[in-house]
């Protein structure tokens, strides 16, 4: 047998589940991160702020107090930052994000089986950001994809594969 790249074995692609898995977890991860301002901010607008009664009977808010809105600014600030280290940073770099890690998945080269680097795994989780909010397509994509890629997989070069290289 020949050292030569017919020599690796093939990629072992990650099924759809466990991807979904995987971006509950990191999704988690975000929320939880940007909750720590957030849920006191959130708490400071309702228990604090003006509240105004109209005629359709709907409450409606009518001022609030800085500091609530700069901690939901924060929080909301906090959130996109933590995705984008997980799931961008972290991801490209290793070829894990947090909740990848947990599930023994890894976000790979399509060509040489390799992490991504921080530029394209930024430049993935950006993809995914705006397609995932334009509309479903991008996973639904997966579904019929043999490799089951996304399109943002397609766009950065990227396959989700199974990885349980040690923790």
């Amino acid at each position: 047998m020949s050292g030569g790249p017919s020599a690796e074995p093939p990629l072992a692609l990650a099924p759809l589940a466990a991807r979904a898995g995987a971006w509950i977890l990191d999704l988690a991860v975000a929320v939880l991160a940007g909750a720590v301002a957030w849920l006191p901010g959130l708490w400071i607008v309702a228990a604090r702020g003006t509240w105004t009664e109209q005629a359709d009977g709907t409450v409606a808010l009518e001022s609030a107090p800085a500091i609530g809105l700069l901690l939901l600014g924060l929080g909301v600030i906090v959130q996109v930052l933590a995705a984008l280290w997980n799931q961008g940073l972290r991801q490209g770099r290793t070829g894990r994000s947090i909740g990848k890690s947990r599930l023994d998945l890894a976000t790979v080269d399509v060509r040489g089986g390799e992490p991504l680097g921080a530029a394209r795994g930024v430049l993935r989780w950006l993809a995914a950001v705006i397609l995932g909010s334009l509309c479903l397509g991008t996973y639904l994509w997966a579904i019929v994809d043999p490799r089951r890629r996304t399109w943002h997989d397609l766009l950065a070069g990227s396959v989700v594969v199974r990885d349980p290289a040690p923790r």
